[in-house]
């Protein structure tokens, strides 16, 4: 009987044993995982802004002060609609000023041409028919004088009446050209041309204190404010067209090198992630931006959704590392270890500790050493020391 008790009792205590045993590892699930090789292709994921595929920044090109504004950023502007004007009363005064001047130059040089001139040929007109008396008459007494039909005396009249109305008729002729030809009127001239040059470049420089759009865009952003006072260059505006919508991707400058030009791309709204649409990368800078630390790259899109808003924020799916016959590991099989990675190779049923070299990405670790295919790797155990 003392026996039995006895039996029974090392039954309990077996049982009790076992039954603490999957009570204490019943949460402990060790994990295998047999590795395959396949071709991977890197996932990067990246913000990016929808905008369109034309961008510029509208810029001053003369000094001045901001007057009006007349659109603000995030508002759709046809080709040739003013978006800010610069302070013109200066310039303005100037070209009256200019017009005024033009119009006393070209007064000036019609006085001469329509009263000066007509005056002077009218003068030169008589002189010379008045001469050509002269000379006929001289020219008559002169052969009476040699007969000795007149006297001396009625000769020298003729002879000098003859020399005054030469030099008359010589004094007309130098006055028509002075007036023709001469200083006053060269300078009447000039006048009229440098006031006329004036004009147009001020009538040329008048422009510049408008700022126009330089095609169908929205404005994304705004530098100025009125009252600011500006110079040549100074950046006043930017635009982006919207006839075409493009992803600009701010890409971390760590994956510098892993994209390329026409690689497939996913753009998918902020808030969703069902909706997406494909494209591809077209442009890749190659300044890295000290305040962000991130390189600027461009990409289409197939598809224009409703959520895609001009300006919005939008996440981006890239393709980085492309590796044929690629070893991935999930982020739960690795062990982090002073700067190293080690995963738990099962053998048998013993498991060793590896160190492994590969790639960091974002599904887990891409292995291209320590590691074979088809061996079996396990999870690390909770709590355990490796």
């Amino acid at each position: 009987m003392k026996k039995k008790k006895l039996f029974v009792g090392i039954i309990l205590v077996i049982i009790s044993i076992i039954g603490a045993k999957l009570f204490l590892f019943t949460d402990k699930k060790i994990q295998g995982l047999r590795v395959k090789k396949a071709d991977y292709i890197e996932k990067i994921i990246s913000s990016g802004t929808i905008e369109g595929k034309e961008n510029s920044v509208l810029s001053s090109g003369i000094d001045g002060t901001i007057e009006k504004i007349f659109l603000r950023e995030g508002s759709f502007v046809k080709q040739g609609a003013l978006i800010a004007k610069l302070d013109t009363k200066q310039i303005e005064a100037e070209i009256e000023k200019a017009k005024a001047d033009l119009e006393s130059s070209r007064n000036q040089l019609l006085k001469s041409d329509t009263l000066d001139l007509p005056n002077a040929q009218s003068a030169y007109d008589t002189a010379l028919k008045n001469f050509e008396i002269s000379k006929k008459e001289y020219e008559q007494y002169e052969n009476l004088y040699n007969k000795k039909y007149i006297t001396e005396l009625d000769y020298n009249q003729k002879k000098t009446t003859l020399i005054q109305n030469q030099n008359f008729l010589e004094n007309a002729k130098n006055q028509l050209n002075s007036i023709e030809n001469g200083a006053v009127r060269k300078l009447s001239i000039s006048n009229v041309n440098s006031s006329a040059h004036l004009l147009t470049s001020l009538e040329n420089t008048l422009p510049k204190y408008y700022v126009y759009a330089p095609y169908d865009s929205y404005i994304t952003e705004r530098y100025v404010e009125v009252g600011d006072t500006v110079g040549p260059y100074t950046n006043l505006f930017s635009v982006s067209s919207v006839d075409e919508k493009i992803v600009n991707i701010d890409l971390d400058e760590k994956y510098v090198g892993r994209v390329a030009i026409n690689d497939s791309i996913e753009i998918y709204p902020y808030y969703d992630s069902e909706k997406f649409t494909k494209g591809k990368i077209y442009f890749i800078g190659i300044d890295v931006s000290n305040l962000t630390g991130t390189i600027e790259v461009k990409g289409t899109l197939e598809n224009d959704l409703k959520e895609f808003l001009y300006g919005g924020t939008v996440n981006v799916i890239l393709q980085g590392h492309k590796i044929k016959d690629a070893i991935l590991i999930p982020e739960k099989y690795l062990i982090k270890k002073s700067g190293k990675t080690f995963i738990l190779k099962q053998n048998g049923s013993s498991k060793k500790l590896v160190e492994v070299i590969g790639i960091p990405v974002i599904d887990g670790f891409v292995i291209t050493s320590g590691l074979e295919t088809e061996e079996v790797i396990v999870s690390p155990e909770e709590g355990e020391k490796y």
